[in-house]
């Protein structure tokens, strides 16, 4: 279901995800509605000096979860009135196009359900070679050689001049199609759209993002705090302040986003999030979302400590032992991290696994004290 900003709490009877623009306006909602906000997941929500709504957020953040803010404006805005919140990058670092297929042919994308055994995996990222510029801001920040490049596919995000994307259905297919050229075909992405980085990065592609000295991007104004803490994910080229293209003619490989250990942690609080509803657990395993694929496993770091070792028992496990495990990740995202235990089953800590970290529960020697 898709509704009106003003309407978006408005009588809800369904569960749904919050990931989404906050205005000034004033929205609706009603008493039913903050007795059935359990339902609601706010995840990544990007409001700007003023948000609104501020009776149910602090109700929603001391009944359910703490707020999840997709700048570090909306963050610090809460903050000040003491609502509980904090980071939570933005939704679409989740998505997985595992099964979309592109007729390279034809350039018309093929919807290819990811459950039907003819489903295809996406090409490996040696077999994609193409450059992917969608809305690119400043031009002269990218050499020209790329720009005439052979591999190089120029596409626009902005949907009001694809045919049928006054309709909903024109608009869902668009955005496939932008999503599974990405997938299929590129090597790496150039963009000034948040939205179009996001998805690519989350697909584990290098996104070069170009920020312009004006201040605009092409969804609206960086300057305003809307993008604030995201583009750490990315790859950034900014020529006023000095940020200039380090990337050669893109003709070898491109290194891996600079932030995909910091991806990677978003995402694994937005799966904390979501399986706590059953919902969305379910669905994620049924489509093959979960576990995920680790985008930091090529963003090596040597010299620092690859091997962790605990010796645990069931009844160690609480807040704090979990707390310790994620912090060894934290600082060591690559390392392996050995569970010695005798009653500890993998299961008991499927989160790391979840989200593809190298946790191995072993077995100790069950006469040992």
């Amino acid at each position: 279901e898709i509704r009106p900003k003003e309407e978006a709490l408005l009588n809800y009877t369904g569960y749904y995800i919050g990931n989404a623009l906050l205005g000034g306006k004033g929205y609706s909602s009603t008493q039913e509605d903050h007795a059935s906000m359990h339902k609601i997941s706010l995840l990544s929500i990007y409001g700007g000096g003023v948000v609104p709504m501020m009776d149910y957020i602090k109700s929603y953040t001391e009944i359910v979860d703490p707020f999840g803010c997709r700048s570090l404006l909306t963050c610090r805005e809460l903050r000040k009135r003491k609502i509980k919140s904090y980071f939570s990058a933005c939704l679409t670092l989740t998505i997985d196009m595992q099964g979309a297929v592109l007729d390279d042919q034809q350039n018309r994308h093929v919807l290819n359900a990811i459950l039907k055994p003819d489903a295809k995996e996406i090409l490996p990222p040696e077999k994609r070679t193409k450059i992917i510029l969608v809305d690119v801001q400043d031009r002269k920040a990218v050499p020209e050689s790329v720009l005439k490049s052979e591999d190089a596919i120029f596409l626009q995000a902005d949907i009001k001049n694809y045919p049928g994307g006054e309709k909903k259905m024109g608009r869902y297919g668009y955005a496939y199609k932008l999503l599974s050229t990405y997938a299929n075909q590129a090597k790496v992405v150039i963009t000034s759209r948040i939205h179009v980085g996001l998805p690519a990065a989350a697909m584990g592609i290098p996104v070069i993002f170009i920020e312009d000295a004006s201040g605009w991007l092409p969804g609206g104004r960086q300057k305003v705090g809307r993008v604030e803490g995201l583009l750490d994910v990315f790859h950034r080229v900014e020529r006023v302040n000095g940020k200039n293209w380090t990337f050669g003619d893109l003709t070898g490989d491109v290194p891996p986003n600079a932030g995909n250990h910091l991806a990677d942690r978003y995402r694994a609080s937005f799966w904390h999030r979501l399986k706590k509803t059953h919902f969305y657990e379910d669905t994620a395993r049924m489509f093959g979302m979960v576990p995920f694929k680790r985008l930091g496993r090529k963003n090596i770091q040597e010299g620092i400590q690859k091997t962790f070792h605990f010796v645990l028992n069931q009844r160690d496990l609480c807040w704090q032992t979990q707390r310790s495990i994620e912090h060894v990740f934290f600082y060591h995202p690559n390392a392996e991290v050995y569970i010695h235990t005798n009653d500890i089953r993998p299961s008991d800590l499927e989160i790391f696994s979840e989200i593809d970290y190298n946790l191995i529960v072993k077995k100790m020697d069950p006469e040992l004290k």
